[in-house]
């Protein structure tokens, strides 16, 4: 799971209890060799369950309730707290460099990186 997940405002230290339960059960199953039934696999099974349940479960109550959040702003016709609510929850964030190797425009950085692999291409064909 991505670490910016972790940051959520859903986390809560009963999912950090639960998931340190389930990586020291881990760990205890991998001393033990890995067996694939018996007492120790049990544990191991059962702390893991229980964590990826309540993770989910945890997601899914925030995904409601930003859900919630969002209906009560647009009947209460806040249009301004409703359209950053909607774009926190809905807009891929997507970081595009502005400057790459001292190039600053999409045309001059589509040809060096068109002319970049044209080269491999015929390197690869030639060798």
């Amino acid at each position: 799971m991505c670490n910016e997940r972790m940051f959520r405002t859903f986390w809560t230290s009963d999912l950090a209890d639960l998931k340190q339960a389930s990586i020291d059960a881990h760990i205890i199953w991998l001393v033990c060799n890995k067996p694939r039934c018996g007492v120790v696999n049990k544990i191991r099974l059962a702390a893991k369950y229980k964590y990826k349940r309540a993770l989910k479960e945890a997601m899914l109550r925030d995904d409601q309730d930003i859900d919630d959040e969002i209906s009560i702003l647009y009947m209460q016709k806040d249009i301004n707290q409703f359209w950053q609510k909607w774009t926190s929850k809905f807009s891929s964030k997507q970081c595009t460099p502005s400057v790459i190797n001292g190039i600053s425009g999409d045309r001059e950085i589509a040809d060096i990186f068109c002319d970049s692999f044209s080269g491999a291409h015929f390197r690869l064909v030639q060798g």
